[in-house]
């Protein structure tokens, strides 16, 4: 199935309560943008009061979708260490910064039951704030330098079961998965995954991807499907503005989509709005 990138848009398909359970908004640049000393001596102690843990994480690979015939392997020998990814997080831990030299990304996670979503509107201009803070300190790059390549907008939704030891049907909540025949015994659970080429016209600009995975809610050991949605898109213009405008398409590709995918009867248990 091939997708095209549709434009920001503040009337899309809502729910009351969303399943929605972390969103990650990421940019990624051509060049570094910052490193370790500049992450931490001059950036965290801009938002320390806000972000006031720190923990260091492995880096990232750069991150992008190739299209065309497979390539064959190739080897890649590293020089010396990978690039360290700092991750930044309030006190409760459901708001966090994530940073490395060639990215930088923004996470909401519910923490507790009950965490209201804050919604796409209010994670946007905080990550906007958060870059435009980045590059407009000293010795390093600016905004007009910054070439953000590509962008990544994830949604993470976990549907619960009623029960306390069964899995819910998977196609009760996703309408693509049919029913399994009569002859088979019943599923204990199932494993999805999917992806889409997203075009601009006749170009190819990125993917989504779509996995559904069983697992267990820590708080009550509840059997759940974890959903996620990642929409992996090349900027077009590589600047600043550039990118928020992916970030935009992604959000709405991924929102819509996940309209389509889910079953009326969860649009009805989350309360649609739109």
């Amino acid at each position: 199935m091939e997708a095209s990138v549709p434009p920001f848009d503040t009337s899309l398909v809502d729910f009351e309560n969303p399943p929605v359970v972390e969103v990650a908004l990421g940019i990624q640049f051509e060049e570094p943008v910052t490193s370790d000393g500049r992450t931490l001596g001059r950036f965290w102690p801009t938002v320390r009061e806000d972000y006031p843990r720190l923990e260091q994480q492995p880096g990232l690979p750069p991150q992008s979708e190739e299209f065309g015939p497979p390539a064959p392997p190739s080897f890649e020998f590293l020089t010396g260490p990978p690039p360290a990814r700092h991750w930044l997080l309030n006190e409760p831990g459901d708001w966090l910064i994530q940073l490395q030299p060639d990215r930088i990304m923004l996470n909401w996670r519910r923490v507790s039951e009950g965490h209201e979503y804050p919604r796409y509107e209010a994670l946007r201009p905080l990550l906007r704030t958060h870059l435009d803070t980045l590059l407009g300190l000293p010795d390093g790059p600016n905004a007009d330098q910054a070439k953000p390549d590509w962008v990544d907008v994830t949604y993470v939704n976990q549907v619960v079961s009623g029960s306390a030891s069964e899995y819910p049907s998977l196609s009760s909540i996703l309408t693509l998965i049919s029913d399994s025949p009569d002859s088979l015994p019943p599923i204990e659970h199932s494993t999805f995954t999917q992806q889409h080429v997203v075009r601009n016209g006749d170009e190819p600009v990125g993917r989504l991807h779509i996995t559904a995975q069983p697992g267990i809610r820590n708080a009550d050991r509840k059997p759940l499907y974890t959903i996620t949605l990642v929409a992996r898109l090349k900027v077009s213009e590589p600047t600043l503005d550039g990118a928020f405008t992916a970030l935009d398409g992604g959000r709405a590709l991924v929102v819509e989509t996940f309209r389509d995918i889910t079953e009326p009867s969860m649009h009805a248990e989350w309360g649609i709005e739109g």
